[in-house]
Protein backbone atom coordinates (compact mmCIF):
# COMPACT_ATOMS: atom_id res chain seq x y z
CA UNK A 1 0.00 0.00 0.00
CA UNK A 2 1.39 3.41 -0.98
CA UNK A 3 1.48 6.34 1.45
CA UNK A 4 -1.32 7.96 -0.57
CA UNK A 5 -3.44 4.82 -0.22
CA UNK A 6 -2.72 4.68 3.52
CA UNK A 7 -3.60 8.34 4.04
CA UNK A 8 -6.85 8.02 2.08
CA UNK A 9 -7.72 4.91 4.07
CA UNK A 10 -7.11 6.79 7.32
CA UNK A 11 -9.32 9.67 6.17
CA UNK A 12 -12.04 7.32 4.95
CA UNK A 13 -12.10 5.50 8.30
CA UNK A 14 -13.37 8.75 9.88
CA UNK A 15 -16.43 9.08 7.63
CA UNK A 16 -19.63 9.13 9.67
CA UNK A 17 -18.09 10.47 12.85
CA UNK A 18 -20.27 13.26 14.23
CA UNK A 19 -20.01 15.69 17.09
CA UNK A 20 -23.03 14.04 18.72
CA UNK A 21 -22.72 10.27 18.89
CA UNK A 22 -19.00 9.93 18.16
CA UNK A 23 -17.77 13.04 19.96
CA UNK A 24 -14.95 11.13 21.70
CA UNK A 25 -13.63 9.98 18.31
CA UNK A 26 -13.65 13.55 17.01
CA UNK A 27 -12.05 14.71 20.26
CA UNK A 28 -9.22 12.24 19.73
CA UNK A 29 -8.75 13.27 16.11
CA UNK A 30 -9.20 17.03 16.20
CA UNK A 31 -9.81 18.21 19.75
CA UNK A 32 -12.37 20.75 20.87
CA UNK A 33 -11.87 24.49 20.88
CA UNK A 34 -11.43 26.38 24.17
CA UNK A 35 -15.21 27.01 24.28
CA UNK A 36 -15.83 23.24 24.37
CA UNK A 37 -17.29 23.00 20.84
CA UNK A 38 -15.90 21.62 17.61
CA UNK A 39 -16.29 25.05 16.03
CA UNK A 40 -17.89 26.10 12.78
CA UNK A 41 -17.56 24.46 9.38
CA UNK A 42 -14.39 26.39 8.44
CA UNK A 43 -12.75 25.41 11.64
CA UNK A 44 -13.76 21.76 11.57
CA UNK A 45 -12.75 21.08 7.96
CA UNK A 46 -9.22 22.40 8.55
CA UNK A 47 -8.83 20.81 11.98
CA UNK A 48 -9.93 17.49 10.45
CA UNK A 49 -7.01 17.79 8.01
CA UNK A 50 -4.63 18.74 10.83
CA UNK A 51 -5.83 15.76 12.89
CA UNK A 52 -5.21 13.40 9.98
CA UNK A 53 -1.75 14.84 9.47
CA UNK A 54 -0.96 14.42 13.18
CA UNK A 55 -1.90 10.74 13.00
CA UNK A 56 -0.17 10.07 9.69
CA UNK A 57 3.15 11.91 9.85
CA UNK A 58 5.93 10.93 12.24
CA UNK A 59 7.53 14.36 12.85
CA UNK A 60 4.74 16.82 13.67
CA UNK A 61 5.53 20.49 14.42
CA UNK A 62 4.13 21.79 17.70
CA UNK A 63 1.78 24.24 15.96
CA UNK A 64 -0.19 21.24 14.61
CA UNK A 65 -1.01 20.15 18.16
CA UNK A 66 -4.15 21.32 20.01
CA UNK A 67 -5.42 23.51 21.57
CA UNK A 68 -6.28 25.70 18.59
CA UNK A 69 -7.58 29.23 18.42
CA UNK A 70 -10.99 29.83 16.85
CA UNK A 71 -10.57 30.42 13.11
CA UNK A 72 -6.92 29.32 12.99
CA UNK A 73 -7.41 26.00 11.19
CA UNK A 74 -6.88 27.13 7.61
CA UNK A 75 -3.86 29.23 8.56
CA UNK A 76 -2.27 26.23 10.30
CA UNK A 77 -2.87 23.93 7.31
CA UNK A 78 -1.45 26.46 4.86
CA UNK A 79 1.54 27.26 7.09
CA UNK A 80 2.54 23.59 7.24
CA UNK A 81 2.15 23.21 3.47
CA UNK A 82 4.31 26.27 2.81
CA UNK A 83 6.92 25.24 5.38
CA UNK A 84 7.42 21.86 3.69
CA UNK A 85 7.16 23.07 0.09
CA UNK A 86 3.85 21.28 -0.47
CA UNK A 87 1.68 24.16 -1.75
CA UNK A 88 0.76 23.84 -5.42
CA UNK A 89 -1.07 26.39 -7.56
CA UNK A 90 -2.68 26.05 -10.95
CA UNK A 91 -0.46 27.54 -13.63
CA UNK A 92 -2.51 26.68 -16.67
CA UNK A 93 -2.96 23.63 -18.79
CA UNK A 94 0.80 23.29 -19.34
CA UNK A 95 1.52 23.57 -15.60
CA UNK A 96 1.77 20.96 -12.87
CA UNK A 97 -0.59 18.05 -12.53
CA UNK A 98 -3.94 18.32 -10.82
CA UNK A 99 -4.53 17.35 -7.17
CA UNK A 100 -4.15 13.62 -6.55
CA UNK A 101 -5.87 11.38 -4.01
CA UNK A 102 -4.50 12.26 -0.57
CA UNK A 103 -3.81 15.89 -1.46
CA UNK A 104 -5.68 18.57 0.46
CA UNK A 105 -7.55 21.03 -1.77
CA UNK A 106 -8.12 24.59 -0.51
CA UNK A 107 -11.15 26.43 -1.92
CA UNK A 108 -11.45 30.21 -1.60
CA UNK A 109 -14.76 31.63 -0.39
CA UNK A 110 -17.15 32.58 -3.17
CA UNK A 111 -20.78 32.57 -4.26
CA UNK A 112 -21.97 32.66 -0.66
CA UNK A 113 -19.95 29.56 0.23
CA UNK A 114 -17.24 29.74 2.92
CA UNK A 115 -13.56 28.96 2.51
CA UNK A 116 -13.07 25.20 2.70
CA UNK A 117 -10.46 22.43 2.57
CA UNK A 118 -11.02 18.77 1.75
CA UNK A 119 -9.00 15.60 1.23
CA UNK A 120 -9.17 14.43 -2.39
CA UNK A 121 -10.07 10.75 -2.24
CA UNK A 122 -10.67 9.63 -5.80
CA UNK A 123 -10.92 11.31 -9.17
CA UNK A 124 -12.81 10.69 -12.35
CA UNK A 125 -12.40 12.75 -15.50
CA UNK A 126 -15.96 13.29 -16.72
CA UNK A 127 -15.04 15.51 -19.70
CA UNK A 128 -12.02 17.31 -21.06
CA UNK A 129 -12.60 20.23 -18.71
CA UNK A 130 -14.36 18.68 -15.68
CA UNK A 131 -12.88 16.32 -13.11
CA UNK A 132 -15.11 14.94 -10.38
CA UNK A 133 -13.48 14.48 -6.99
CA UNK A 134 -14.80 12.30 -4.24
CA UNK A 135 -13.66 14.20 -1.19
CA UNK A 136 -13.54 13.51 2.51
CA UNK A 137 -14.72 16.61 4.35
CA UNK A 138 -15.02 17.75 7.90
CA UNK A 139 -17.68 20.24 8.87
CA UNK A 140 -20.67 19.13 6.84
CA UNK A 141 -23.91 19.05 8.81
CA UNK A 142 -26.26 16.14 9.32
CA UNK A 143 -30.02 16.66 9.04
CA UNK A 144 -29.94 17.09 12.85
CA UNK A 145 -27.36 19.88 12.59
CA UNK A 146 -24.39 17.96 14.01
CA UNK A 147 -20.97 18.41 12.45
CA UNK A 148 -19.84 15.26 10.67
CA UNK A 149 -17.08 13.78 8.57
CA UNK A 150 -18.53 12.86 5.19
CA UNK A 151 -17.79 11.98 1.58
CA UNK A 152 -18.82 14.73 -0.81
CA UNK A 153 -18.50 15.12 -4.58
CA UNK A 154 -16.93 18.20 -6.15
CA UNK A 155 -16.89 18.90 -9.89
CA UNK A 156 -13.62 20.70 -10.58
CA UNK A 157 -13.77 22.85 -13.72
CA UNK A 158 -10.40 23.05 -15.43
CA UNK A 159 -9.78 26.41 -17.11
CA UNK A 160 -6.71 27.96 -18.61
CA UNK A 161 -6.48 30.53 -15.82
CA UNK A 162 -7.98 28.78 -12.81
CA UNK A 163 -9.52 25.67 -11.31
CA UNK A 164 -12.97 26.19 -9.85
CA UNK A 165 -15.74 24.42 -7.98
CA UNK A 166 -18.93 26.32 -8.70
CA UNK A 167 -18.36 29.94 -7.63
CA UNK A 168 -15.29 29.02 -5.57
CA UNK A 169 -11.77 28.95 -6.96
CA UNK A 170 -9.12 26.45 -5.95
CA UNK A 171 -6.64 28.67 -4.11
CA UNK A 172 -4.03 25.91 -4.00
CA UNK A 173 -3.60 22.31 -3.02
CA UNK A 174 -1.18 20.64 -0.65
CA UNK A 175 0.84 17.77 -2.03
CA UNK A 176 0.89 14.74 0.26
CA UNK A 177 4.19 13.47 -1.17
CA UNK A 178 5.98 16.75 -0.36
CA UNK A 179 4.55 16.76 3.17
CA UNK A 180 5.59 13.12 3.65
CA UNK A 181 9.14 13.94 2.52
CA UNK A 182 9.36 16.69 5.14
CA UNK A 183 7.43 15.10 8.00
CA UNK A 184 8.00 11.37 7.54
CA UNK A 185 5.25 8.77 7.56
CA UNK A 186 4.44 6.64 10.60
CA UNK A 187 4.91 2.90 10.05
CA UNK A 188 6.30 3.42 6.54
Amino acid sequence: MTPRDSFCSLALSSVGWTAGDTGPLLDALIGRLPDGTFGDRESLCARFVVGLWRRFFSRVPSYLEPPYQVGSGLRIVRHAALQYGAARVWSGLSGPALPLPGDVVHLRAGGGEPEHVFVAYSTQQTSSDVITYSAICGGERTVWGAETISVERYALSVGTQQLSVGARVVAEWYDLDALAAGLGVKNA
